[in-house]
C-alpha cells in the first residue's frame, strides 16, 4: 500500500503551519514535493529545509541529490563539498 499520500500532505501542511520553522517538517515536505511535482519545483523547499538547519547531514544528502536530479551537476558538487567539510569537523 502507498499509504494516506494526500493524508500525510495535509498534516505536513498543519505541522509547517504551527511551526514554520520545523526543520524536520521541512525536509519531509521537500521529499514529498521531489516525488510529486518533481525535482525542479522541490528545489526552494530543500532550500528552506537547510536554510532553518545548515549542517543537518540528511538535508544536504537529500538537496544534493534532487539538485542531481535537476541536472544541477555544479551546485550538487557544492552541496556535496559542504558534506565533506562536515565530515571532516
Amino acid at each position: 500500500s502507498k499509504g494516506d499520500v494526500a493524508g500525510a500532505i495535509a498534516a505536513l501542511d498543519r505541522a509547517l503551519k504551527l511551526d514554520p520553522d520545523n526543520a524536520d517538517a521541512a525536509l519531509f515536505a521537500a521529499q514529498m514535493a521531489r516525488g510529486r511535482i518533481g525535482p525542479v519545483a522541490a528545489l526552494p523547499m530543500f532550500e528552506r529545509a537547510r536554510s532553518l538547519r545548515p549542517d543537518h547531514v540528511r538535508t544536504l544528502e537529500e538537496q544534493a541529490a534532487t539538485l542531481l536530479e535537476a541536472g544541477e551537476a555544479l551546485q550538487a558538487l557544492a552541496v556535496s563539498r559542504e558534506l565533506q567539510r562536515l565530515d571532516q569537523k
